[in-house]
């Protein structure tokens, strides 16, 4: 899940934020 990613990739975009969620 692209959740995991913020963990080495913490500055995602809005639209990364919003795929997560979906």
């Amino acid at each position: 899940m692209p959740v995991m990613r913020s963990a080495h990739h913490p500055l995602l975009t809005e639209e990364e934020l919003s795929v997560a969620s979906s």
